[in-house]
């Protein structure tokens, strides 16, 4: 996509990985939970450029996701949490976790 690096720059000014991870900690309901959880997940098995995704995995945003207090209960947000780690994990290379 032609406006693909612009796109990026600005979720990346905007410092959505850590608006994602705010919205998570507050009371915002299972629907924009899941909503989140997806969203990064898409991003994460989508990205293609090394750099892209080296931010995505630094700066605490994604064990922030991780450690994010999620519901064991609920087995919709639990579906969607489990398929983010499993996408997370083989997004992990020697590059990205450095």
């Amino acid at each position: 996509d032609k406006h693909a690096d612009a796109l990026f720059d600005f979720f990346c000014e905007k410092n959505m990985m850590a608006l994602f991870w705010e919205i998570l900690q507050a009371d915002c309901g299972t629907e924009v939970r899941v909503q989140i959880i997806q969203t990064v997940s898409i991003l994460l098995q989508n990205v293609r450029n090394p750099i892209w995704k080296y931010y995505m995995l630094s700066n605490n945003h994604v064990n922030n996701l991780i450690t994010a207090n999620i519901n064991p209960h609920n087995e919709e947000v639990m579906s969607y949490y489990i398929s983010f780690l499993k996408t997370m994990s083989l997004q992990l290379t020697e590059e990205t976790v450095q």
